[in-house]
């Protein structure tokens, strides 16, 4: 059985934790709706109050506990979150718009502004592309432009409360900060930033596969040892081939063999990353369109490079082959050619 509020506050502080992330939805502020008694069957002095009153109460065991406290507007909608089938990307809907969601953060800060274990707010849990709109970051479009949307909760919240520190997630689900090095946040007041980061990619292959079973890491590791193994058979090849007394082989061989096994190793690469952009675009088009797209065109490009080169090697072996076995016997030609007009 969940424990009531004190005793819950209270086994948080024993396990050695600091700090709670305290999630909300913009509905359940601004609606206030009374919350179910099953949902407080634990804290029998909470039945029949509104949202507010049990959020409220739930700050305070917390604080009571010496508990620092990071409010989180997490989700627009109240329900549970979140899938890229759901309008809960970006951090306003069509039924709760961004005047809505700054309204609720500004009026969350003052209600707890003199209570110094409230040391946070996250303005918006995880954001990403929804179905028909991608998510951006520093283009300047304020329907899309994430970067942007940031700096003016954070600057609401700071003319409130200037010692809040803002706390901002990344990209495609809280993965990707990679687009604040070209177009970085600012605050009217320094020095409150938090940049918030979710790690899935190395340990989850819903980004490359379905079945989870292998990770991003692992398919680094895995690239490095196929084309280990690669070359090991190359150079084993070449090895038994001189243990049976065959010729060396000549340097277009060499170059055939060399760019179809690179050919073959890259085209792995493209698929990989090609399989990763089909995956991606769904949800978090910026990796897609900036890092997978120009990965895949670029594999796909350098392996048929490579197979080009490899066929040329090929037909220029075979041709050097055919001018040597000529110049090799000119004057046997010449008799055959000489027989021939005596024939005629």
């Amino acid at each position: 059985m969940v424990p009531d509020l004190d005793k819950l506050a209270g086994r948080v502080a024993d396990l050695g934790f600091n700090c709670v992330r305290l999630c909300y939805s913009t509905e359940n502020h601004l609606s206030n709706p009374v919350v179910a008694d099953r949902d407080v069957a634990a804290n029998p002095r909470l039945k029949g109050q509104r949202f507010m009153e049990v959020f409220e109460a739930t700050v305070k065991a917390l604080t009571d506990k010496g508990l620092m406290v990071i409010l989180n507007n997490h989700i627009s909608r109240s329900g549970w979150c979140c899938n890229v089938k759901q309008d809960e990307g970006f951090w306003y809907t069509e039924q709760w718009p961004e005047d809505m969601w700054l309204r609720s953060m500004v009026e969350m800060t003052k209600l707890f502004r003199d209570n110094s274990l409230v040391v946070a707010f996250d303005i918006r849990n995880e954001p990403h592309d929804i179905p028909g709109r991608l998510m951006t970051w520093g283009d300047g479009n304020p329907a899309t432009d994430w970067a942007m949307a940031a700096e003016r909760a954070g600057n609401a919240i700071l003319a409130v409360n200037p010692d809040m520190l803002i706390v901002v997630s990344a990209l495609c689900f809280c993965m990707d900060l990679r687009p604040v090095k070209s177009h970085p946040i600012r605050f009217n007041i320094p020095n409150r930033l938090v940049y918030e980061a979710h790690n899935y990619i190395e340990f989850q292959i819903a980004t490359l596969f379905s079945n989870n079973f292998i990770s991003w890491r692992e398919v680094g590791d895995i690239a490095l040892y196929v084309l280990v193994a690669l070359v090991v058979v190359d150079v084993l090849m070449l090895y038994v081939w001189n243990r049976i007394g065959r010729p060396r082989p000549r340097k277009s061989t060499l170059l055939a063999l060399i760019s179809g096994w690179a050919a073959f190793f890259l085209a792995v690469i493209a698929g990989i990353c090609a399989y990763a952009y089909h995956f991606y675009i769904a949800y978090c088009s910026y990796v897609a369109r900036y890092y997978l797209l120009p990965a895949t065109v670029g594999c796909s490009v350098a392996c048929l490079a490579l197979l080009l080169l490899g066929i040329w090697a090929a037909r220029f072996g075979l041709r050097t082959r055919d001018q040597r076995a000529v110049r090799g016997a000119p004057g046997g030609l010449r008799r055959c050619r000489g027989a021939l007009r005596v024939r005629q």
